[in-house]
C-alpha cells in the first residue's frame, strides 16, 4: 500500500489509525461595532500524519484527508453551512503529535442563520453530531495517544 492511498481492504477506520488521524474543533467570533462578539459557527480542523514519503504520499493523504472532510461537510442535517478550505502549507506540525509531519484541511462550519444564531442547546449538538461521525469515521480528538 503507498503513501495514504486506501486500498479496498482497508477501512477508513484502519487508515485513520494508520495515519493517526485527529481533529480539533474551535468556535468563530465575529466582532460587530456596538454589539460586541457573536459566535458566527466553528472551524473544524482534520490532521493526518504523513509517515511514509513514498513519492505522491502527500498528494494522497491530502486528497483523503479533504474527502473525509467533505462527508463530514456534507452533513445536510445540521443548521450549519460548509466550506472545505485548502491549508496553504503542504506539511503541517504539532506540539501534540511530537512535530510529526500532518497535513491539515479546515473546515468552516458557518450558522446557517447568521442574524438568529442557533442557542447554546442547538450549538452543541452540533458539535455532538461533527464529533460522533468523525469518531464514527476512526478519527480522534486532538491526536493520538502513542503512550504504551
Amino acid at each position: 500500500m503507498a503513501g495514504g492511498t486506501v486500498t479496498g481492504a482497508e477501512t477508513t477506520r484502519e487508515w485513520a489509525e494508520r495515519h493517526e488521524a485527529a481533529w480539533e474543533i474551535a468556535p468563530l467570533y465575529e466582532t460587530v461595532k456596538g454589539e460586541g462578539r457573536t459566535q458566527t459557527g466553528y472551524e473544524l480542523r482534520i490532521y493526518a500524519q504523513l509517515g511514509s514519503q513514498a513519492d505522491g504520499a502527500l498528494e494522497e493523504l491530502t486528497a483523503r484527508v479533504r474527502q473525509i472532510a467533505q462527508e463530514v461537510a456534507q452533513m445536510g442535517d445540521l443548521p450549519v453551512e460548509s466550506e472545505v478550505r485548502t491549508y496553504d502549507e503542504g506539511e503541517y506540525e504539532r506540539p501534540e503529535t511530537g512535530f510529526a509531519d500532518e497535513v491539515v484541511v479546515p473546515v468552516l462550519l458557518t450558522f446557517s442563520d447568521p442574524e438568529h444564531p442557533p442557542v447554546a442547546a442547538e450549538a452543541a449538538a452540533v458539535i455532538a453530531a461533527v464529533e460522533s461521525r468523525l469518531r464514527d469515521l476512526g478519527l480522534k480528538p486532538r491526536a493520538w495517544d502513542s503512550r504504551p
